[in-house]
């Protein structure tokens, strides 16, 4: 398949509440975040629990605006915005950023109260 880059949403059809995010290649994306949720891994808790609750069919996949690399951030954050707005997002940061990988266990680390350190993020991916 095509690599597609834009601006996607995982999307709560009962609530209308949605998760917004961005990649350069969008399907692979939705790949992975089926994945961690499945396995009860995702990094945003409060997508999680409505999938927990909800069921995966609850849910659907949709690209919201195609677009070059370069607009990536600036239109998830825009969709963001609208969203906070609205009142109707899972998104736990304010502030579109590029996905990393890793971001998830660091995010986890911090919420444990342990001390974030390059040693930290090393010793917690073995």
């Amino acid at each position: 398949m095509v690599a597609v880059a834009g601006v996607y949403a995982i999307r709560d059809r009962a609530t209308g509440k949605m998760y917004v995010g961005s990649s350069t290649d969008i399907y692979r994306r939705f790949s992975e975040h089926r994945i961690q949720l499945r396995r009860n891994q995702h990094h945003c808790i409060h997508l999680q629990r409505a999938w927990n609750s909800a069921g995966e069919g609850a849910f659907v996949f949709a690209i919201l605006q195609t677009c070059v690399r370069a607009d990536l951030l600036r239109l998830e954050q825009q969709y963001i915005d609208s969203g906070i707005r609205k009142g109707n997002i899972y998104n736990v940061a304010a502030v579109a950023a590029r996905h990393q990988t890793g971001y998830g266990k660091r995010v986890l680390i911090q919420r444990k109260g342990n001390t974030l350190t390059r040693k930290t993020v090393i010793t917690k991916r073995r």
